[in-house]
């Protein structure tokens, strides 16, 4: 919840699409995690979970690329920490359906 707050808070004060990406991005992960619990599936394919990692992983690329044009002292360093979250954030997370899509919302 607070990731998906400040995901939004970045959004609307830096005006980059990289944050709105990873809200919408996460929101499906979840969306997907909840339908394979629901139809009694525990893990997702090791190709999705590569899949949905390399997702991530560009989304946060191109975070850090729209930080650097990003106006306003305060919003740029904001949002370099946002994006530094968000990489801290993928590394405690497992690959398990119980871990990594709980851990993030």
């Amino acid at each position: 919840v607070h990731l998906q707050r400040y995901l939004l808070k970045n959004t609307e004060e830096a005006g980059n699409t990289w944050s709105h990406d990873m809200s919408m991005f996460l929101n499906g992960m979840n969306h997907a995690r909840n339908e394979h619990l629901r139809k009694g599936r525990h893990s997702f394919m090791e190709g999705q979970l590569e899949k949905y990692e390399r997702r991530y992983d560009a989304i946060i690329a191109v975070g850090r690329e729209q930080n650097r044009k990003t106006k306003g002292r305060i919003a740029k360093k904001e949002e370099k920490t946002l994006s530094k979250y968000c990489c801290t954030y993928k590394r405690y997370t497992s690959h398990s359906m119980t871990g990594a899509l709980v851990v993030l919302f």
